[in-house]
């Protein structure tokens, strides 16, 4: 006679069960908010793996710039690309948190990344070697020793 209803009316029994059942949809409901919302506050921005192969190509363009110039800075170089970076929407600290994290994957090379880097520089002076040479504005052939 415990678990049956009296003239409509439940008893405790099945009071207790469904407010227990609520507090556990409602507990549930809390935590996958909670996991939300610490997914979602990381603090950065995971770069793409196609964007950090264009920012190592221009890294590689931009060492070789200060190297031909004698430009040897003594700052952290993610600090020097910081505008680098940021011309691609990240943050210097989006880049370092996305390196640190992604060296945590076993599936992640590095290494790949880099050499997409290389083949995309490649691919690039090999795109201006077939362009016509350009001097103050007139097309004509490169002078001799420039390839």
């Amino acid at each position: 006679m415990d678990n049956k209803r009296i003239n409509g009316i439940e008893n405790d029994t099945q009071v207790v069960g469904k407010i227990m059942k609520a507090l556990v949809y409602r507990l549930c409901a809390v935590l996958a908010c909670v996991a939300a919302l610490f997914a979602s506050c990381r603090g950065y921005k995971q770069i793409p793996e196609e964007t950090l192969a264009d920012i190592f190509k221009d890294m590689y363009v931009l060492n070789a710039y200060m190297e031909r110039n004698n430009m040897n800075l003594r700052f952290d170089s993610v600090d020097i690309y910081g505008p680098l970076i940021g011309k691609y929407g990240y943050t210097a600290e989006d880049f370092r948190q996305t390196i640190t994290d992604a060296t945590k994957r076993k599936s992640f090379r590095l290494t790949d990344i880099v050499e997409a880097a290389i083949a995309k520089l490649e691919a690039e002076q090999a795109g201006a070697r077939s362009r016509p040479y350009r001097q103050h504005g007139v097309c004509r052939e490169p002078p001799r020793g420039v390839p």
